[in-house]
């Protein structure tokens, strides 16, 4: 009898999903429940590496930051558990505790048994005002792999990404799956809020005795998100590192001490480090909220994900407008053409703006390349309401107002070469007013 139908015959004797791994992480044998399970089919398993099943992979799971005792299970002979988190094929991520043991097969051969027991559901992209993070690109999973782990922690935590990438969606993934679920998901946006009104709102204030409570006490027991957290006033620096150390604080116009227990999360699409080089960002402040570090990946490293997240898209934007709207295969590769510089964001003013003029709700290859061509339109371009007729986006045709704000800012821009400070003095708003517009219509 081979050694092949030893291990299988052992893989066959366990309810649980097992697979049997050789020296080099290679499956040999794996049984119906651990197909069913993560929806497999074996014989496309059988003799690839574990990481490539499980993680999608290229490394092995003990270097892509992930603890694995596989190796110490051969050199010490001796079994050992460990957590880890495995995806199926439609990208869903499970939560497992794994068993590993050696297992003496004939003569001096070792090899190591996984019996494999999920100990937590599936957890699905988890949808939030109609959107929800969606993909199964192994750069995705990866991210999404690192989302997951950051929410069963308490420490602060860090989004890294280029505009239009999900940052909100990705903390809100967080919060939604951390053990703060129940409690309330607070949002400031660093940009939108003046110096003196971000503090009040913050920290809140007391004044002729009237009390209005801030958005940490709002967020206690919580989350509180901070986005952009590169605009945040060098000022109000200190003040929100003394709230993460402490969970202290003071409303305005009070000499009292406040106390909150709140999970920071923090998002921003610029080189914090530069910013710390330049004594814009505080180093302390730094280290403080990159407890973990989380980077969404671009659109164009991730364009397998393009249907997927265009199908999603589609389904919100049909539900509002209650049209039905769908897109051709041909459209849906042409969609796949575009580098996305807006990432997600640019993808679906993309969509939202062929829908406009889609005959019969079907966006076709043509009604594409219009939109591409055409600027996308800004980023709070909203579906079609019920019933109303399409109106074409052809050149000469009206636009909105904020379609001309847009595309006056972006010539302004190109104007002064790219420079914000300029732009701004020409435009005759303030460099941050500039800077929340550019971030509002997705200008590049």
């Amino acid at each position: 009898m081979t050694h092949s139908v030893d291990l299988q015959t052992l893989a066959d004797t366990h309810d649980e999903p097992f697979i049997v791994l050789d020296r080099e992480y290679r499956i040999r044998s794996a049984n119906k429940a651990f197909e069913e399970v993560f929806k497999l089919k074996l014989g496309e398993v059988i003799g690839k590496h574990c990481y490539e099943v499980s993680h999608f992979g290229t490394l092995p799971c003990r270097l892509s930051e992930e603890h694995c005792p596989h190796l110490a299970v051969f050199s010490l002979d001796k079994a050992s558990t460990c957590e880890h988190t495995h995806f199926d094929t439609d990208g869903c991520l499970h939560r497992v505790k794994i068993k590993f043991f050696p297992l003496h097969a004939h003569e001096d051969e070792v090899f190591v048994g996984l019996s494999i027991r999920s100990f937590a559901n599936r957890i699905e992209a988890i949808k939030r005002q109609g959107q929800q993070l969606a993909g199964s690109s192994p750069v995705f999973l990866h991210c999404l792999e690192r989302l997951h782990t950051a929410a069963q922690s308490d420490m602060p935590a860090l989004i890294a990404g280029e505009t239009g990438t999900g940052k909100q969606l990705a903390a809100d993934f967080i919060h939604r799956s951390s053990g703060r679920r129940e409690r309330p998901f607070v949002t400031v946006d660093c940009m939108l809020l003046s110096e003196d009104l971000f503090e009040r709102e913050l920290f809140g204030c007391e004044r002729e005795g009237a009390e209005r409570p801030g958005l940490i006490e709002l967020a206690d027991g919580g989350t509180l998100f901070l986005d952009e957290v590169s605009e945040l006033p060098r000022s109000l620096q200190g003040k929100l590192l003394r709230v993460i150390e402490t969970g202290e604080f003071k409303r305005l116009g009070s000499s009292k001490v406040q106390k909150a227990d709140i999970r920071v999360i923090c998002a921003t699409n610029r080189n914090l480090g530069g910013l710390m080089r330049r004594g814009d960002f505080r180093k302390d402040l730094y280290y403080r909220i990159a407890g973990m570090t989380i980077t969404m990946p671009p659109l164009r490293d991730r364009r397998d994900d393009i249907p997927a997240i265009a199908g999603e898209l589609l389904a919100q934007l049909s539900m509002k407008s209650k049209t039905a709207y769908r897109i051709t295969a041909e459209a849906l590769r042409s969609l796949a053409e575009h580098d996305y510089p807006g990432n997600v964001r640019e993808l679906r003013n993309v969509l939202y703006d062929a829908a406009m003029t889609a005959a019969d709700g079907v966006i076709g290859t043509v009604t594409i390349h219009k939109s591409v061509d055409h600027g996308h339109g800004p980023e709070d371009h909203e579906a079609p309401p019920a019933g109303r007729e399409k109106s074409g986006t052809a050149s000469g045709q009206p636009v909105s107002i904020n379609d001309a704000e847009a595309r006056h800012i972006a010539a302004t821009l190109k104007k002064v070469k790219g420079s914000r400070r300029e732009a701004a003095r020409v435009l005759g708003v303030s460099e941050r007013t500039l800077y929340r517009k550019i971030e509002r219509y997705g200008i590049e």
